[in-house]
């Protein structure tokens, strides 16, 4: 910002559309300022297609928005398929995880679950599409411990722990 007035936060809000927007993060502003100011934010589970928008909300309460901007994430790195895999939650608690990457292209692959010693503790295919993906895997099965997911070449460790 060049100045502030009365600013008491930005709420930044996503958007899939562009249509229906979800609050996914806070950032206090300064009150008042006539110094340049410089915020950020980093999206930690964007989607393939991201619409933003800032909410910036006054001191007394009143709010206005910001203009919405289109950004595509694409996380492919190494000229491979497959970009950056999350998995959540982590710790896994309940008897389900979620794993969420991007990719390039269209691929048949498989989603492995090792242990620590590398045996493998399940395999099961997967029909990547093109843009973000969002998996989910039943590992109810699992006892607590520490576990490695690997889809294509990406490797991201989770743990299992006790309901």
């Amino acid at each position: 910002t060049l100045t502030e007035t009365e600013n008491h936060f930005f709420e930044v809000e996503r958007s899939e559309d562009g249509k229906f927007f979800k609050a996914i993060g806070r950032v206090n502003g300064a009150g008042n300022s006539s110094s340049v100011l410089q915020y950020t934010f980093k999206d930690k589970l964007p989607e393939f297609s991201n619409y933003y928008r800032l909410k910036q909300y006054d001191l007394n309460g009143m709010w206005s928005y910001s203009k919405t901007i289109y950004i595509e994430s694409i996380c492919i790195e190494d000229n491979g398929n497959i970009g950056i895999v999350k998995v959540y939650p982590n710790p896994v608690m309940n008897e389900n995880i979620a794993i969420r990457f991007n990719a390039a292209e269209e691929e048949n692959t498989f989603a492995y679950v090792t242990d620590l010693y590398g045996k493998h503790i399940l395999r099961t295919p997967l029909e990547i599409q093109r843009g973000m993906n969002h998996i989910e895997l039943k590992l109810d099965f699992l006892p607590a411990g520490t576990y490695f997911i690997r889809v294509h070449k990406k490797t991201t460790k989770f743990v299992k722990i006790k309901d």
